[in-house]
């Protein structure tokens, strides 16, 4: 007995760099000849033009995990990130959909909000505008371990607030769709 399955979406999570692991991509490529779609997410610091001519094709929507604005609050946050590497990177892909307007993905970034970084959310704004990704995605840490209870936003709602209402005034101005 065989069973045929049909993926409508295809949701995929690299935890590991995507060169590191052929397993996602090889059976991504399986479903797409039954017309899977991709939804990525990811940290945006492995692309590649090999890897976009690859995935592009398949991609309903990307998401791009980003911890900061800032190089200061990117790089405290996330080891080893580099906010220059990542800024390019971003760009290389949103460059490729304009120069392959066949190929449209729901592109947008997702930026969890803690108290390291809630200063970094109007900034975050102007950066998806000069990157030309036209939407951000903003969640709340939720807090499972008592080593960083202190970020927890809850905590910082005042500060949240105002920053909030900044990002959203930011976000009109120049066209960013957010979802807070």
């Amino acid at each position: 007995f065989f069973l045929f399955f049909v993926c409508i979406f295809f949701f995929l999570m690299i935890r590991r760099p995507p060169r590191s692991t052929l397993f996602p991509y090889t059976t991504l490529f399986r479903s797409a000849k039954y017309g899977a779609k991709l939804h990525l997410t990811t940290n945006g610091t492995n692309f590649s033009k090999e890897i976009l001519v690859a995935v592009l094709p398949l991609a309903r929507s990307i998401s791009i995990s980003i911890d900061g604005a800032t190089e200061l609050a990117c790089e405290a946050i996330r080891l080893g990130a580099n906010l220059k590497k990542l800024s390019n990177n971003i760009r290389l892909l949103t460059r490729a959909c304009e120069l392959l307007p066949e190929i449209n993905p729901d592109i947008r970034l997702a930026f969890t909000v803690m108290a390291s970084n809630i200063r970094d959310m109007p900034e975050l704004v102007r950066l998806a505008h000069v990157l030309e990704v036209p939407a951000i995605d903003f969640y709340s840490l939720i807090v499972l371990f008592p080593h960083v209870r202190d970020e927890d936003i809850k905590l910082h709602k005042p500060l949240y607030n105002y920053y909030a209402v900044k990002t959203q005034k930011e976000a009109k101005c120049l066209s960013i769709t957010v979802n807070m």
